[in-house]
């Protein structure tokens, strides 16, 4: 968090995605970001980079337009541009995680997931709360998209796959609590579980990946197997014949 003054008055710019909530990403989300390529296309858009500020900092609406539109602009560039650049990618580039094992939020410890597998149905379900249901494997590809839909699920998706206790069994209300209480966690622990949901993700592809060779060679080996067997009964039926 970063602590400046204007007119007198003391501002927080959040600086850092454990400043951000899932909240904070959701409403700069909903954003229309325009086309950004240096500072200087920022003078075309300042309403934007007012929204932005009202979101991201403690700055109040009634008071942004008593700050130089330049500082705003300063402001903007310096230390929030690159949250709206990664929340608009499919990836945080800006964000290196630690591949924690566990996290506390609201006096709650959660552990993260080993596996992507849900209950025993492998099946995201949150009832009325989420749009749509997700399939465990396809987690990744829903965090990727990172837009206004994507984003507002968040909360239940990381919800859906943290535990209190390894052996938690799978509940949907449950599951719609702490997607409540999830939108206030900061974006860094939210990283965390995509990072971790990412690694998850590969391994499933390798393993996969792994039994289908090994699929491949038992039955390749069988191929040969009963090639073998034929070419043998062939070589003592040849042998028999002659015999005479």
């Amino acid at each position: 968090m970063i602590v400046a003054s204007y007119n007198k008055k003391t501002a927080l710019i959040k600086s850092e995605w454990g400043d951000l909530t899932i909240q904070d990403a959701i409403e700069v989300s909903d954003l229309k970001m325009p086309r950004i390529e240096d500072k200087f296309d920022l003078f075309q858009c300042q309403e934007f980079v007012r929204q932005c500020i009202i979101i991201l900092t403690n700055i109040q609406e009634k008071d942004i337009d008593t700050i130089d539109p330049i500082q705003l602009i300063h402001i903007y560039w310096i230390y929030l541009h690159k949250f709206i650049i990664d929340l608009n990618a499919q990836r945080p580039e800006s964000f290196i995680p630690e591949m924690i094992t566990s996290f506390t939020h609201e006096g709650e410890t959660f552990l993260m997931p080993t596996n992507l597998e849900i209950g025993e149905t492998v099946i995201l379900q949150h009832g009325q709360t989420v749009k749509s249901f997700i399939e465990a494997s396809n987690l990744l590809m829903q965090f990727s998209k990172m837009k206004r839909d994507g984003i507002t699920v968040f909360p239940y998706l990381i919800a859906s796959v943290v535990k209190k206790e390894r052996d938690e069994v799978f509940d949907e209300s449950e599951v719609a609590r702490r997607g409540e209480l999830f939108f206030s966690l900061p974006m860094s622990i939210a990283w965390e579980v995509f990072f971790c949901l990412s690694l998850l993700t590969v391994k499933s592809k390798i393993d996969t990946l792994k039994s289908i060779r090994v699929k491949e060679r038992k039955g390749i080996v069988k191929r040969l197997t009963i090639l073998l067997g034929r070419l043998r009964l062939q070589k003592a039926a040849l042998l028999e014949d002659l015999k005479w």
